[in-house]
C-alpha cells in the first residue's frame, strides 16, 4: 500500500530528490542501490530493516518499477550483504575496484588520528550538520503514513 502511494505521488514529487541531493552532499561519498518494485519487501520495509542494522539510508524513491535507495559508500558492502541475505535482487553498489579498496582497508590497521581533508577538518560543522539531519529526518518521518 505504501509503495503504491509512493509510486503515484512520485510523478509530482520534487522534494524527495532535493532532500536526497542535500543528503548525498552531507554523507558523501555515497552509492545507490536499485531493486525491483513489488518484490518480497516494500521500500519502507527495506529502509527500516537496513536502518535497524545501523546502515544510514536516504533517498528512498520508487521510480517506475524500481525502488532506489542511497547509502554511504563505506556501508555499501554491509548493505550488499543484508540485501543478499534478505533475497532481494539489486543493481548498483560498489564497483569491484572500490569494493576491494574497502575490503583491504579493513584488513590493515588504521591510524587513530584523522588525515588532512577528512572528518577532522569538518568536525567544526558536525553539530550544525547533525541538527540539519535531525530536522530533515523529522520532516521525512512525519510525512510517512506509518509514523502517525
Amino acid at each position: 500500500m505504501f509503495d503504491q502511494m509512493i509510486k503515484v505521488s512520485a510523478s509530482w514529487d520534487w522534494v524527495t530528490p532535493l532532500i536526497s541531493f542535500i543528503q548525498d552532499w552531507r554523507y558523501r561519498p555515497s552509492t545507490g542501490f536499485n531493486m525491483p518494485f513489488g518484490h518480497s519487501y516494500s521500500a519502507w520495509e527495506i529502509k527500516r530493516f537496513l536502518k535497524s542494522k545501523g546502515i544510514r539510508v536516504w533517498g528512498t524513491m520508487v521510480i517506475g518499477d524500481t525502488i532506489t535507495i542511497r547509502v554511504r559508500e563505506a556501508q555499501a558492502l554491509y548493505t550488499e550483504y543484508w540485501l543478499q541475505k534478505m533475497g532481494i535482487p539489486y543493481q548498483g553498489g560498489l564497483s569491484l575496484e572500490k569494493a576491494d579498496k574497502y575490503r583491504n582497508a579493513k584488513s590493515k590497521e588504521q591510524a587513530s588520528a584523522p588525515k588532512k581533508g577528512t572528518q577532522g577538518e569538518r568536525a567544526g560543522l558536525a553539530p550544525v550538520l547533525n541538527s540539519i539531519d535531525t530536522v530533515v529526518d523529522g520532516i521525512v518521518s512525519s510525512l510517512s503514513p506509518r509514523s502517525r
